[in-house]
């Protein structure tokens, strides 16, 4: 955390506790996309799910 606290200083503000909580959902949605992708059931359901939310949103535009 104190490298890419080094790296973002004076580009963005932000507090410590945000960057944390930034980092955590990142690592939670790679954890996540990882576990699908070992398992060929979950990613035909997650693949099926995506693809019914993409249409949902075309059509309420």
């Amino acid at each position: 955390m104190k490298d890419i606290d080094k790296v973002m200083k004076g580009r963005f503000l932000y507090k410590d506790t945000e960057l944390k909580w930034v980092l955590q959902q990142l690592h939670h949605h790679h954890r996540e996309n990882w576990k699908v992708s070992l398992d060929p059931e979950k990613g035909k359901s997650e693949k099926k799910r995506k693809i019914i939310n993409s249409r949902r949103s075309d059509k309420k535009e």
